[in-house]
């Protein structure tokens, strides 16, 4: 991260924050006589914005991490990405979010969290940021094996292997951060006639850090952005060449349907239909559902890369023009670019939730209706049951018969004492063979008496 987006100020006016310094620190002194104070809508907007923000991006995160690790099916490489991404994006959320909302009702530049908060919040910046940026092209990199490089892609892309390059990750972040905990301090500044206030800030000039931020814009922006595009591009290529070759299949297999019809229409024979038939529909819509679902998750995944890269370029973009100019710091545009890299950590699981189908019913499942389904499964329990009690019984020489029951061995025939509904009976055998007949209702109209619903009868014995 090239600039911490929690709210250090006056660092020789390097980096762009939300609270502007106002302030000559040189010798720990203010210059100004009193200091300087948000307005109120300033105060309102970005309030309110960033409690949604912030709990919408916090509680969503979470949520990806429990529904993944819950479901079975979702243990796959790219959603292992998916949860370092988003823990990646916690971290962010955490270390920024809750210290920029208290700092709108503070005064500018004023600091709360001591020394420890000061280098822990900017390292947690760093990290979380990092991490994101470097999770974002691990799973971009795995969807380009796994779609053009399919057998490959058997070798390499496996859980196994992609938890071990998430651990890698997480590793390298975190040595690459670790330098930011001993790089910044708090001083003390002095108003006349206000209680003494902290202010979080860089030990070094400016001129140390301006190529260490540049080299974090192209590590972690330019860098994933770059790749990314050069495989989305080949991966698109790919599914378009394998969607024309499905429909040229598609179009020869329709045409040889035809000419097989043609020929047993004139020659009087039924058509050829066989397994190999239905072994090759079988095997075409497996391969089209296959396609179908890469289809969807590349174009997830495309949509989370466009948005890291619109959401960060305000912020990224200011940077560079103040490390080479005189220092924009507008208030109110801060606020603009801070609260989509905001956005951008919050906005996943939304996502996710919008453009997978699949991700959407498992998110239902484990989150909002899990008293639902777990109603469901009691019914389900007690159902099977049931069921297990009725085969117990018919074990004992007993006979069941219900409404539900179809057989080809039904015949219609009219039942007696019922004028002339029609009824179907079947013929069970016990194991005397003694055989007897039930009437069952022949249609869905005929409503069964209550006491149809479940007929148990026990059968003719040898001994009876």
């Amino acid at each position: 991260m090239e600039a911490t987006i929690t709210n250090l100020t006056d660092r020789d006016e390097m980096e762009p924050t939300v609270n502007p310094a106002p302030y000559n620190l040189s010798n720990a002194t203010a210059s100004r006589a009193h200091p300087i104070s948000h307005n109120l809508d300033y105060r309102i907007v970005a309030t309110v914005a960033h409690v949604i923000i912030f709990l919408v991006g916090f509680f969503g995160n979470i949520a990806v991490v429990i529904v993944v690790r819950r479901t079975k099916s979702m243990h796959t490489p790219t959603y292992c990405y998916l949860v370092s991404l988003a823990v990646a994006d916690l971290i962010v959320l955490v270390s920024a979010m809750p210290e920029a909302i208290v700092s709108h009702h503070l005064y500018a530049g004023q600091w709360v969290l001591g020394h420890f908060g000061c280098s822990l919040l900017i390292f947690g910046n760093f990290l979380g940021i990092n991490a994101s940026s470097i999770s974002i092209l691990c799973f971009t990199v795995e969807r380009y094996i796994g779609i053009c490089h399919p057998l490959w892609a058997q070798k390499v892309c496996s859980i196994h292997r992609a938890v071990k390059i998430i651990i890698g990750t997480w590793v390298f972040a975190v040595l690459y951060s670790c330098p930011w905990l001993g790089l910044t301090h708090t001083v003390k500044i002095k108003f006349v006639g206000y209680p003494e206030m902290e202010n979080c800030r860089f030990w070094l000039d400016r001129k140390h850090y301006v190529y260490f931020f540049l080299t974090d814009i192209f590590l972690f922006y330019v860098m994933p952005l770059m790749v990314s595009i050069v495989l989305y591009a080949r991966i698109g290529m790919v599914l378009q060449k394998s969607l024309h070759s499905e429909l040229r299949k598609s179009t020869r297999r329709s045409t040889a349907g035809s000419v097989t019809l043609l020929v047993s229409s004139h020659s009087g024979l039924p058509p050829l239909t066989g397994v190999s038939g239905g072994c090759a529909v079988r095997k075409t819509t497996k391969a089209q559902q296959e396609r179908s679902r890469n289809i969807q998750v590349v174009q997830m995944l495309l949509v989370v890369v466009i948005l890291f890269a619109v959401l960060w370029l305000p912020y990224r973009s200011l940077l560079v023009y103040n490390s080479f100019n005189t220092p924009w710091l507008d208030r109110w545009y801060l606020l603009f670019a801070k609260t989509l890299i905001y956005i951008n950590s919050a906005i996943n699981p939304v996502l996710y939730n919008a453009m997978s189908k699949r991700f959407r019913n498992e998110f239902c499942r484990q989150i909002f209706c899990m008293h639902r389904y777990r109603l469901g499964d009691s019914m389900e329990n007690s159902n099977n049951s049931l069921t297990t009690s009725i085969s117990k019984a018919m074990n004992h020489r007993y006979l069941i018969s219900t409404p539900s029951i179809r057989s080809t061995g039904y015949r219609n025939r009219t039942g007696p004492g019922t004028g002339s509904e029609p009824h179907q009976s079947i013929s069970l055998m016990n194991r005397s063979s003694a055989q007897q007949e039930y009437l069952l209702p022949s249609s869905r109209n005929d409503s069964p008496p209550s006491n149809d619903f479940l007929m148990i009868k026990k059968g003719d014995s040898d001994d009876e």
